[in-house]
């Protein structure tokens, strides 16, 4: 249990029911009455794919959430035809919007993820969020996303179905990722 206090100047209780060392288990925010805090979208548990850490320097660690999205075919909802990464980068804090949301390596059903995402810390102890693509054996990276301290976010590009990715600093849309992720079918 972890104690943190908010831009607004109010406390948040980050509780934590799994294992310290591993980062995985669940963890609940309890604002100062006493009252959980729904987490974004549910994403309360961390695993192996996840971090908790400090992004953006401000002394408050950040819960990164890598999770694996389905969209389903258009004339078969039982039917998931595509998977898409989703990385979620939470703040530890009552107001539930993502610092950053981006949905990228759209792939068919099952197939292995040929994108993955890291962490850069730079000259100042930030960390910023890095998407790389895989060409052969090699990573490309293919975007940067910065902490900005004057703005306080994240700032990168906006991404689109050409450039692999999709993202915004704060969340996106579901008709947004439904459309990023619709398969392309020939003509």
């Amino acid at each position: 249990m972890d104690r943190y206090q908010q831009p607004n100047g109010q406390w948040i209780t980050i509780v934590f029911t799994g294992d310290l060392e591993q980062q995985n288990g669940a963890f609940y925010l309890i604002n100062p009455n006493g009252r959980q805090t729904p987490v974004f979208q549910g994403m309360n548990y961390i695993d192996d794919g996840s971090q908790v850490v400090d992004l953006n320097g401000d002394h408050v660690p950040e819960i990164v959430v890598a999770i694996t999205l389905g969209e389903h075919d258009d004339g078969n909802p039982n039917k998931v035809v595509t998977d898409a990464t989703s990385l979620d980068i939470l703040p530890i804090s009552s107001e539930q919007v993502p610092l950053l949301r981006i949905i990228f390596d759209v792939r068919p059903f099952n197939a292995m993820p040929s994108w993955r995402w890291r962490l850069a810390e730079t000259s100042k102890g930030i960390r910023d969020v890095v998407l790389d693509q895989q060409t052969g054996r090699d990573w490309i990276e293919r975007a940067r996303f910065a902490w900005s301290s004057k703005e306080s976010k994240f700032e990168g590009s906006n991404g689109s179905k050409g450039e692999g990715f999709i993202a915004s600093p704060a969340d996106l849309g579901r008709e947004q990722i439904r459309r990023f992720m619709q398969r392309t079918r020939p003509e």
